[in-house]
């Protein structure tokens, strides 16, 4: 199962390097290695993430991966020309991410329970995750 995991990663990470370089030729390559990301990630944590909730309670960490994994297939498929496929990709990251948002309450919360490092790290994902769908869902949805 690890090995899985880290070779979906290691696609997810390459594919995010080839669009943040807007290699428009590498399109077609970027695409591929989501997709074998995808496949990667089903098979480590389950089809809807059941190994990863009878192993841990709950999908945090592994929640925002298909968050990440889905913003980057809806920026593909919106370069490909496919806008339906990219209108309804970014629909589901807007889903996906309002789950993963955190209150103000609970945040502070959490703070005040001594979770400063951790929660730096989780809030810098998150907030990096949530700016690039700020930036591509305009361009997609719009």
């Amino acid at each position: 199962m690890f090995i899985y995991l880290q070779y979906g990663l290691l696609n997810l990470d390459i594919a995010w390097c080839y669009l943040s370089l807007q290699s428009i030729a590498e399109l077609p390559e970027a695409e591929a290695r989501l997709q074998k990301c995808e496949r990667s990630l089903r098979r480590s944590y389950g089809e809807d993430m059941e190994r990863v909730v009878a192993l841990k309670g709950s999908t945090g960490w592994e929640a925002a991966l298909f968050v990440r994994l889905h913003l980057l297939q809806a920026i593909a498929a919106y370069h490909l020309g496919q806008i339906e496929k990219s209108r309804f990709l970014m629909t589901r990251v807007e889903t996906e991410l309002g789950r993963l948002k955190v209150s103000d309450d609970k945040l502070a919360e959490l703070i005040n329970m001594g979770m400063v490092i951790q929660l730096h790290i989780h809030v810098y994902t998150y907030t990096c995750v949530y700016l690039c769908y700020e930036s591509c869902y305009n361009s997609c949805v719009n």
